[in-house]
Parts: C-alpha cells; structure tokens; sequence
C-alpha cells in the first residue's frame, strides 16, 4: 500500500470510529476497520480468527447501521463524512442579509441581546452511501413549528442553518438545537435517510460585535450528534 492510499485508509477508518463508532458492536467496529483498509472477507477471518460466515453476518449488520450496501458505498460515505469541514470553511462568510439584520437588532437591544445565541447547525443527509441534498426551505417548514415566534431559522449555505434565539443562553440554545435535530432524524427516517449533524452555540455577548465573529465562533464549537436509530 503506497503511502497516499494508507492515508486514505487512515481518514475512512478515523470516520468510521467518530461517526458510526457509537452505534456498532466492538466486533462490527474491528471487521470495519479492517474492510476499509482493503482486507478480504477471507482476511478479515484470518486476522480476527473467526469463520468468514461470522464475518459476513458482522457485515451485513455494518452495512445495515450504517444504510450502505457495500464496501464501495461504505468507504465513498466514510471520506465524503471526513471532508465536511472543509466544505463549512474558516470564516465564516456571506451570511444572510436577514441573518445580519436580525443580528443588528438584537445587538441594539441590550436587554435581548445579552441572552440572545446564535446556533449553527450543519445538516448532512445520504442515501445508499452517497451524500444527498436536502432543499432548505423543507427543513425550515418541518422545524418552523418546533421554535418560538420570536426565534428565527435561515438557511445558509450548503447544508448549514443558522438558528438565532433571543433570551436564550447558550446551554438553553443547545437544548433547543437538540430536540429539532432529534425532529429531522425522525423526518429522516421516514424517508430512508441516513442523517448526521452537527451543532455549535456561541451568545452575542461572546463575539466582537459584529455576527461573522459571532458565526466564526459557532462554527468552531460544531460537535457532531450521534445518530439515533
């Protein structure tokens, strides 16, 4: 194995274990590991000293957990799950125009503002393995019931809303943030998606005065949500 295809490997297996890790059996784990590192079913056997029907038995329950019916899919999944970082950026950039004025607003309002927070929440949906987009405005019109009037919902870019809840600090923001992920997992579900996300909070009274530095923080506080099933 040259040394670009181990760090490929290195990157699906590290995806593997962050993303899915939580929710496959120690042995399942090992057999993925070792699939997406290239190994055979006859040497996953071999390495794990098992038969290669309780192999396969563990791969079929890793394909099934993870909504993908390969190890082609599996793998395409794992490095498309991995490069998501990238795709939110640094900086963050070209917020919504209503997103700024909401923002304006709140940050006039000292008494709103002091215990308004801004959530970020990064939305990732796949089907049979590979990444799928969702249109926001659904995601918006399924969660616009879920939040107070006076809380405001905007899709950004890519997959990524941006969540603004004045009177809300940061651990009630997050609660909040929480039970409308749990809501569109459900929506997922009924669809026969495989859904991850991610959520980071930071109050208006933490960043610089101005909302990208607010967003900025936000977007360095993303910590992915376990999938539930």
């Amino acid at each position: 194995m040259g040394i670009q295809e181990a760090e490929k490997t290195s990157v699906a297996v590290y995806s593997l274990e962050r993303i899915w890790g939580a929710h496959l059996s120690q042995r399942e784990l090992e057999v993925g590991r070792l699939l997406v590192s290239g190994r055979s079913t006859q040497e996953i056997a071999a390495a794990l000293f098992i038969s290669e029907n309780t192999v396969k038995t563990h791969l079929r329950n890793l394909y099934r957990k993870t909504r993908t019916r390969s190890r082609v899919e599996l793998y395409r999944a794992l490095m498309e799950a991995a490069s998501a970082p990238a795709r939110i950026g640094t900086v963050a950039e070209d917020l919504p125009a209503e997103f700024q004025r909401i923002f304006a607003d709140l940050h006039q309002d000292q008494a709103e503002g002091m215990n308004a927070t801004v959530v970020l929440l990064h939305l990732e949906f796949f089907q049979s393995g590979l990444a799928t987009r969702v249109p926001g405005t659904i995601l918006t019109d399924l969660l616009a019931t879920s939040i107070r009037s006076r809380d405001h919902l905007l899709p950004w870019r890519d997959d990524l809303y941006l969540l603004l809840l004045p009177g809300s600090d940061r651990t009630a923001a997050v609660e909040v943030a929480d039970r409308l992920v749990r809501k569109v997992q459900r929506w997922a579900q009924r669809k026969r998606l495989m859904m991850r996300a991610a959520v980071g909070a930071a109050a208006i009274a933490e960043g610089a005065g101005t909302a990208p530095s607010v967003v900025q923080l936000a977007v360095q506080r993303l910590r992915h949500v376990d999938y539930i099933d």
